[in-house]
């Protein structure tokens, strides 16, 4: 079924979910109309639950420290929706729940990662950089670091330990 041009019905599945015809499949394909329907529904909301904080849920905890810093705040929201327009992403979003739940689900988790890396110090803040961040292959972190392939990819490895341990606590990681 082709994408819908009627933007009431974009709308309102951005901001519902629910199986608008062909509205999930053009948002799962990547369509340009579709994400820029997305992101504009939610955008202001993104950009001031940023701002002040928020908790996702009162049985697990999970919550969002607001921040002050207007670049921090830009750098937040734009992770948020890079991650969450993700080839990945959009395949795995179920288009039945609201999609605003989905996308505060991967607000806290980009805000607890940018924690997490907030406390690396040395050669494991660049790899989290160049890695994690950046999207360089092990190859090239470990030629710009003049490291090995092996040692970057125990450095990864004991970032992702670390990182997995530190969503747990936070009630994000199973």
């Amino acid at each position: 079924m082709p994408w819908p041009r009627h933007g009431r019905e974009v709308a309102k599945w951005a901001m519902t979910g629910g199986n608008v015809p062909g509205v999930l499949a053009g948002f799962r394909a990547g369509s340009h109309e579709a994400l820029t329907v997305v992101y504009r529904s939610h955008l202001d909301e993104i950009a001031e639950l940023v701002r002040r904080g928020f908790q996702l849920d009162r049985t697990s905890g999970a919550s969002v420290r607001g921040l002050t810093s207007p670049a921090e705040q830009c750098d937040l929201i734009q992770e948020t929706f890079a991650r969450a327009f993700s080839s990945a992403a959009r395949q795995a979003y179920d288009g039945l729940s609201p999609y605003r739940w989905y996308l505060l689900r991967i607000t806290n988790q980009q805000a607890q990662a940018r924690d997490f890396a907030s406390g690396l110090e040395g050669q494991l803040r660049e790899v989290y950089q160049l890695r994690f961040q950046d999207g360089l292959g092990q190859r090239e972190v470990a030629t710009r670091l003049g490291a090995t392939r092996r040692r970057v990819r125990t450095q990864e490895e004991a970032l992702l330990k670390g990182l997995r341990k530190s969503l747990k606590r936070a009630g994000l990681w199973p």
